[in-house]
């Protein structure tokens, strides 16, 4: 279920939930915002400490045969780059082979044994493309263990996954590892929004996301200028800052609630922006992080770590909709009158 991580800007005494933090979870989308009394709007910052469980972690180990051991590497830079220039050097024809097992000689004992088993393993599981290459998913699915142990664990890169700064041409700034780090990784052939559930390492840009079911190539971005067509910066990766770009926003009116299949509509823009989305189906009263774990009609709002779901409503509309002991009091948000329903002094 994606959970909406929102950046509302409301009033000091009615503030968005966990606004000093920032957004979260692998698979998921988060929101977090909440009303506010005051005609000066507080930025809020997205939540990062709270599990996004709708995007697929491809890298992480199957749980069913945990593997915490890490290969130690056999072979150096040094002589894998002799031993490339001596494979490149070999002619073409019926004794290309030949002269590229000899230049296996070259390597040391344990470099060569270990180069042996990678390229056994290669073999085995048809991890070659037709032009030669690895198929990088095919090896990270069957000869893990064999390529780090001639190649090693490789460092993250320091690239900027909204602009692709630091990566070469043909690379993708992506999420690399299941501690979800950043690597210049060759770019796939999914063009952003693209279906990648069959391979989450085919995005030609950003990374892909959403769930085993379905899953889609989503641009990083550091605000809605990111992003495109409306989309709202919205989408937070667990124990990251990283933050992607969500859906197109479909409005829907957050007090008729007019969504189908059973979605709530929620606020996912500072400026009011609405969308249709599954609800987390927390009842109204109770504690809540994201807008959208809310029951369809309440938005999740309240000081910084203690949200709570109360109930939209609208400040022009007398007698009020609120119940007993609960005011509608302004989400401030410029031109409209809406507002959520919160205890005096909230």
């Amino acid at each position: 279920m994606r959970r909406l991580i929102l950046p509302l800007t409301l009033a000091a005494a009615f503030v968005a939930c966990d606004d000093n933090s920032t957004p979260s979870g692998p698979t998921d989308t988060t929101d977090t915002t909440g009303g506010d009394t005051s005609t000066t709007p507080d930025a809020v910052t997205p939540d990062t400490t709270s599990p996004d469980t709708t995007t697929p972690d491809t890298t992480t180990p199957d749980t069913t045969t945990p593997d915490t051991t890490t290969p130690e590497r056999l072979c150096t830079d040094a002589e894998l780059t002799t031993f490339d220039a001596c494979v490149s050097a070999c002619p073409t024809g019926p004794t290309q082979q030949q002269c590229a097992s000899a230049c296996q000689n070259g390597l040391s004992a344990g470099c060569r044994g270990a180069y042996s088993l990678l390229a056994t393993c290669v073999q085995n599981n048809n991890c070659l493309e037709q032009d030669g290459s690895l198929d990088t998913q095919c090896v990270s699915d069957f000869c893990l263990g064999e390529f780090e142990s001639v190649f090693g664990i490789p460092e993250p890169d320091d690239c900027d996954p909204v602009t692709n700064v630091g990566c070469e041409a043909g690379e993708n700034c992506t999420l690399g590892d299941a501690d979800n780090n950043l690597y210049c990784l060759p770019a796939g052939t999914v063009a952003l929004y693209g279906d990648c559930t069959a391979d989450p390492t085919a995005c030609v840009r950003g990374a892909c996301l959403g769930s085993e079911a379905e899953a889609s190539c989503l641009p990083f971005c550091d605000d809605s200028a990111d992003c495109t067509d409306g989309r709202p910066c919205n989408i937070g990766l667990q124990g990251t800052d990283l933050t992607f770009c969500g859906d197109i926003p479909t409005s829907c009116n957050v007090l008729t609630q007019d969504c189908t299949n059973g979605e709530g509509c929620y606020i996912i823009s500072q400026a009011g922006a609405t969308d249709c989305s599954p609800s987390n189906g927390i009842a109204t009263g109770q504690s809540c992080r994201f807008l959208n774990d809310c029951q369809p009609g309440n938005i999740c709002a309240g000081g910084a770590g203690a949200g709570k779901c109360s109930k939209f409503c609208d400040t022009a509309v007398t007698p009020s909709t609120c119940p007993e002991g609960t005011t509608c009091q302004g989400l401030g948000i410029t031109g409209t009158t809406l507002g959520a329903c919160a205890a005096a002094g909230n």
